[in-house]
């Protein structure tokens, strides 16, 4: 015969006069005050969970949520309380607040990258953001993106998918907005792509530089 867990033993030992009796007051003492789940009270009572948990609702005492009782006979069927924390080093808690905090990798003046701007950072556009959003303001680019789209058949010229909410639909530059200015409002060099495409396009899997000249 296997031994009973040593909590399952100290429970035992409070009620053991109790027997196979459910009084209300009891019930509430060990489902309340002492946090007992119901298969812990019917293992010391001698009864089916499913009783025990009919009479916590015939008693109108509250009950826990199934997650919770799931949690809590876990650990009572092996003897010990649930994990409260963990004690991290000094080392994981920096690791740990960078990462919560989106700083990854090297900070600070550690960081190669560390205080460059201009054309010393590496995605230098030749300082075309303000003139692009100028551009994109104007009425003369709104009504040639919605010509694009149409042309396009408001779909992905990659993937084929169409227009919703999670996944919009851009106008993209096949030859370089900054490198080839006289192309930027030429038809020819547009094509509509979905968002998750352009990122694609722009990102290092497009190893074969699809969709760009």
């Amino acid at each position: 015969m296997s031994k009973k867990p040593k909590l399952l033993q100290n429970c035992t030992s409070l009620v053991s006069n109790q027997g196979n009796h459910l009084d209300e007051k009891w019930l509430r003492q060990k489902y309340l005050d002492e946090g007992l789940s119901s298969y812990q009270i019917a293992a010391i009572v001698g009864r089916d969970p499913k009783r025990v948990y009919e009479k916590l609702r015939a008693f109108g005492i509250p009950t826990r949520s199934r997650a919770e009782a799931v949690q809590a006979n876990a650990w009572w069927a092996i003897g010990k309380a649930p994990r409260t924390g963990w004690n991290h080093s000094d080392e994981a808690k920096r690791k740990l607040r960078d990462k919560a905090t989106g700083r990854v990798g090297l900070v600070g003046d550690k960081n190669p990258m560390f205080g460059k701007r201009g054309e010393q950072a590496p995605n230098w556009k030749g300082g075309t953001t303000p003139e692009r959003q100028l551009l994109y303001s104007t009425p003369e680019w709104k009504a040639l993106i919605k010509y694009i789209y149409a042309r396009d058949g408001y779909t992905c010229q990659r993937c084929g998918i169409g227009h919703n909410r999670s996944n919009k639909l851009h106008a993209h530059h096949i030859s370089s907005w900054a490198k080839h200015t006289e192309l930027r409002n030429d038809p020819s060099n547009l094509i509509t792509i979905c968002s998750e495409c352009h990122q694609w396009i722009h990102s290092n899997k497009n190893t074969n530089a699809e969709f760009i000249a």
